[in-house]
């Protein structure tokens, strides 16, 4: 596969990305901490269209809020989500095979940062 890549822990999902970058972030939201079991969450936004999931199928979970979480039912791996309404469609950047390559260009949610949590501080 050429282009960006990723998938689940488990390697029963794999996707390939096609296309440009929308922005890179670190989310502090209570909703990505549930998520992503982590203080944080990394994610890198797409075009919906250049995404392709070309192994396996993700399983999905609608939110209450209206967003669509996409993740392996096997090992757990959150892979992408879409809110309802108006933004990104999203893919985390822990299941890129190259997270390197998308480090955060800021941050959301900061009011949200767990105080225990100053070690990351986005590059402006």
């Amino acid at each position: 596969m050429s282009g960006i890549n990723g998938g689940c822990y488990c390697g029963a999902i794999r996707y390939q990305v096609t296309g440009e970058s929308k922005g890179s972030s670190l989310c502090y939201c209570e909703n990505c901490r549930k998520i992503s079991g982590a203080q944080s969450l990394a994610w890198v936004g797409f075009r919906e269209e250049d995404v392709e999931v070309v192994e396996g199928e993700p399983a999905t979970y609608l939110a209450s809020n209206g967003t669509t979480w996409s993740f392996c039912s096997t090992c757990g791996t959150t892979l992408f989500w879409k809110p309802e309404k108006e933004g990104p469609f999203t893919v985390s950047t822990g299941s890129l095979d190259d997270p390197a390559a998308f480090p955060p260009k800021g941050t959301s949610f900061e009011e949200d940062r767990l105080p225990w949590d100053r070690l990351y501080q986005v590059d402006p």
